[in-house]
């Protein structure tokens, strides 16, 4: 689904210029580029209407925490499963990250509608515009990042940082741990989203002498040579019942290993 070219898009170009946006129409597809590095460009600052509150807001950050301003097209399935990923996770929920959608087309009354209520959650930021206001303002984005560009994919995402500073662009699809990972690299949060693993570093001394003398006492046990002879009780618990010819338990190095590796987790 591309922007009509020739002619119009020679007409559009010219005008976008003379308005300092840049010269190109986005595209919908699979797969894009993202651009990131040590690059800090400071967020622009517009005012739209929240969708949900009807309130006025700003793409300004404004929090202690990291933001995303993404724009797409409501009927665009990469910013469908984008903002449904998003939608979905409980962390992005919690974590104090603000996310800003930005309708980039004109969409209608009931599509909005129904976006909002299929892919979006409450604690985000959706804000519908007309005449052409979110392309401008997706364009004036792009062009503070990189200058210019010849195509985009949606959804357009703009990963702006606790000093309202824009750090990375992405132009495709992505997941919500993908989003947290770069949000959480911006303020030290960690790599993710949390999955309960943390990596832990330690010293540990291991009483290996009392469990290796046990070894001994435990065969002493199963041969008789401690001077009885190895029995358990019957399955109902009411009887002995004795054994004989049981081989010697043999010391194996690598279940060691896994064991005081598996007591040294368990200390923690």
């Amino acid at each position: 689904m591309k922007r009509s070219s020739g002619f119009l898009a020679i007409f559009l170009a010219f005008v976008m210029v003379l308005s300092g946006f840049a010269a190109a129409g986005p595209v919908f597809a699979d797969d894009g580029e993202g651009s990131s590095g040590d690059t800090r460009v400071p967020n622009p600052s517009y005012t739209l209407i929240d969708y949900y509150t009807g309130k006025t807001v700003s793409t300004t950050n404004s929090g202690a925490k990291a933001k995303v301003v993404i724009f797409g097209r409501v009927a665009c399935p990469n910013t469908q499963s984008t903002m449904r990923s998003l939608s979905n996770s409980s962390y992005m929920a919690d974590s104090g990250y603000e996310v800003m959608f930005i309708e980039e087309g004109t969409a209608t009354d009931e599509a909005m509608a129904e976006f909002v209520d299929t892919y979006c959650s409450d604690y985000m930021t959706v804000c519908a515009t007309s005449n052409d206001f979110g392309s401008q303002l997706m364009w004036n984005y792009m062009y503070s990042w990189q200058g210019s560009t010849s195509s985009v994919v949606y959804p357009v995402i703009f990963y702006i940082d606790e000093n309202d500073n824009i750090r990375k662009m992405t132009t495709r699809a992505v997941s919500a741990s993908s989003i947290i990972s770069v949000l959480n690299s911006f303020d030290g949060s960690g790599g993710g989203e949390d999955t309960g693993i943390r990596t832990a570093v330690i010293t540990a001394n291991c009483g290996q002498s009392a469990g290796r003398a046990m070894l001994n006492e435990m065969n002493a046990r199963r041969t008789g040579s401690n001077g009885t002879v190895p029995w358990c009780w019957n399955k109902d618990n009411t009887e002995k019942v004795e054994y004989s010819g049981l081989n010697e338990l043999v010391y194996d190095y690598d279940l060691e290993k896994i064991a005081t590796q598996r007591a040294a987790e368990l200390a923690l």
